[in-house]
């Protein structure tokens, strides 16, 4: 038979207006085995989203705990908390803090000490680095998780798969596909392969991060293959219109979007939608990410009121579950906004929009977060066109600062800054310049992205611009030949930039036909 058995244990919806805590001080004293079952609880409401409540208990047992390893515990779970809240400067802080009481146990102990407490601190704490943007910190400490877990569990123990999942995803951030691809596929992927059965669950996480990490890098066909493995164990392991589908579809739709085929990627996104929409649970965030992906393919496709509507709506879900819109979900999604309008050169709303998402970015990320590069990027991009050329400099200037930082020397975001401040040399008449900058990019792009990528046929169309200016018709015109029939290979026939580039190849034959 089924037992349901209701406790009230504290009514602790405001610490902070003198509760009552007898009964808690009670049941410590009594029974409750170092805080144990209060610590379960923490843990339980957490895994069920409910992160304030999990952070008032958690404070309530971090009252009276004094230095130790039970604190440590209580505090690394704590900053998962302030993570999962979108607090990454207090979740690091908490995190640092405890790093710090254990280092001072074991000095004053006169020993070294490691735990799986520690390990998960190291690991929450690369998690928080990652999302601040100092990958190579999160790497740090991505490592000391896995060498304490070696030491604490066997070296081919299955659980190490989830560390070595982080630590690639890590490499990607900052552009060293080949790291991450070891610790995903040679690592993670080879170890889970021998451990469990092959419709696993956590085999699906794997491939979804394989796939993501071949995206980032530009091969859409191996991210597409493997994120059809994800949907494929899904379909197994999971009920049909499972909620886990939804992210599967949609980053399926996202591949065919960047694949150029339009029609399929808003034939998965309406799937994630359908799934979502028959979920027992309204999850707001994943409908944001549905109305986001969905908003990118009719960008693509040129359909900017349609992406503007869908971006919206993305946005009202966004500030529903977050409550807040102090938030780097909530400066991506201003930024893509101001994309749009950029695109339909309505430059002083695409201004309003990259300031706001600046203004996000610069108060919860680092300094040197990739995410901020992004932002300075569009701005320059937007003072470039209204022929603000110095305010552009100094912004594409600020991007590949923290690029060169942050990410390997041939990451396609790399490729953007130097395209871009191409083009401010060229329009400040440094053409010399322009063209080196528009050569650097495009060796990047061949080196990172696939052959018929946008972003190279962008970078064509401004280094033709250059030879074009310059009186050069002839070269001018094999780059934007080139640009049209990279764009033809990759974007639908209505795409703006066909147009775009078949203007600028009959204006160079006709130049060319004068001489």
């Amino acid at each position: 038979g089924l037992w349901y058995v209701n406790l009230t244990l504290l009514d602790i919806s405001d610490l902070s207006a003198g509760m009552n805590t007898s009964l808690y001080d009670y049941l410590s004293e009594m029974s409750f085995h170092e805080n144990e079952p209060l610590f379960i609880l923490c843990i339980l409401l957490e895994q069920m989203g409910e992160f304030e409540r999990s952070k008032q208990f958690c404070h309530l047992i971090l009252r009276d705990l004094p230095e130790g390893h039970e604190l440590i515990a209580v505090q690394g779970h704590l900053a998962l908390i302030e993570y999962e809240l979108g607090n990454f400067h207090d979740a690091k802080s908490i995190c640092e803090q405890s790093l710090m009481i254990h280092s001072k146990l074991d000095h004053d102990n006169n020993e070294k000490t490691i735990s799986k407490p520690l390990s998960h601190l190291h690991s929450n704490l690369g998690m928080i680095l990652s999302e601040l943007g100092d990958y190579k910190g999160a790497i740090f400490h991505y490592v000391q998780a896995i060498s304490i877990d070696e030491v604490l569990l066997s070296k081919d123990h299955v659980d190490l798969a989830v560390s070595f999942n982080n630590l690639g995803m890590a490499y990607a951030d900052l552009g060293h596909f080949k790291e991450a691809l070891y610790w995903l596929e040679k690592r993670a992927l080879k170890l889970q392969l021998l451990k469990l059965p092959e419709n696993h669950p956590d085999l699906a996480t794997t491939y979804s991060n394989i796939g993501e990490t071949y995206c980032e890098n530009g091969n859409y066909k191996k991210a597409r293959e493997n994120y059809e493995r994800v949907l494929a164990i899904q379909k197994v392991a999971l009920s049909p219109l499972h909620p886990s589908t939804a992210s599967t579809f949609n980053n399926l739709g996202v591949m065919c979007e960047k694949m150029g085929d339009y029609d399929a990627a808003l034939a998965y996104h309406q799937q994630a939608l359908e799934v979502l929409l028959h979920s027992r649970t309204l999850d707001h965030m994943e409908f944001a990410a549905t109305y986001n992906n969905m908003a990118a393919v009719f960008d693509w496709r040129g359909n900017f009121d349609e992406a503007l509507c869908h971006y919206n709506k993305a946005l009202e879900y966004l500030l529903t579950s977050l409550g807040t819109d102090n938030h780097p979900a909530v400066a991506c999604s201003c930024n893509n906004i101001g994309m749009v309008h950029f695109q339909r050169e309505n430059y002083d709303k695409a201004l309003e929009y990259f300031e706001k998402t600046q203004k996000i970015e610069e108060t919860l990320l680092e300094k040197n977060h990739s995410s901020l590069a992004t932002t300075y990027n569009n701005l320059g991009m937007v003072f470039a066109a209204v022929g603000r050329l110095a305010d552009a400099m100094e912004y594409h200037r600020r991007a590949l600062t923290i690029r060169r930082r942050a990410l390997s020397k041939n990451h396609p975001e790399l490729a953007s800054s130097y395209d871009n401040m191409g083009v401010v040399y060229y329009k400040q008449g440094h053409y010399k310049t322009a063209i080196d900058f528009h050569q650097k990019a495009l060796s990047i792009q061949k080196k990172a992205l696939a052959n018929n990528h946008p972003s190279m046929a962008t970078t064509k169309q401004h280094l033709g611009d250059v030879y074009f200016r310059l009186g050069n018709y002839r070269a001018a015109l094999k780059l934007y030949a080139d640009a049209l029939n990279m764009a033809q290979n990759c974007l639908p026939a209505s795409h703006p930039s066909i147009e775009k580039y078949n203007v600028k190849l009959r204006q160079a034959k006709a130049k060319l036909t004068k001489k």
